[in-house]
């Protein structure tokens, strides 16, 4: 269970970095949108940034699902001893599909803030 953990532990970061990186491509996205109605809305801004975050995490979902419904697709990583040294018990799947859901969490969270201000 403690290697289970540690796991869904880097994921967890990886998924901060992952959602950091798509965030600020739908940030500066956002500011183009917003540039182009002539109109600085925060909001507007943040919003595009959450959305790309969903579409990240959603291609992602989409990923995890392919590999985990066509088992001969998957094959072992060239990289196979290097990979174990960072996850001990999940497979390349495992890792997609639990970075997009942590994402798809951070999107969320980020939309219902953005709600309720």
């Amino acid at each position: 269970m403690k290697k289970f953990f540690g796991d869904i532990k880097e994921c967890f970061k990886m998924s901060l970095k992952v959602y950091g990186i798509g965030f600020t491509v739908g940030l500066i996205i956002g500011l183009i949108v917003s540039l182009v109605y002539r109109r600085f809305d925060i909001r507007l801004i943040f919003q595009w940034g959450i959305r790309f975050g969903i579409y990240v995490a959603c291609f992602g979902l989409f990923i995890a699902a392919i590999s985990f419904t066509k088992k001969e697709h998957m094959r072992p990583l060239n990289y196979q001893k290097r990979w174990e040294t960072y996850f001990e018990r999940f497979n390349l799947a495992h890792v997609v599909f639990f970075i997009s859901v942590f994402c798809l969490l951070y999107s969320v969270i980020l939309e219902s803030i953005i709600f309720f201000l």
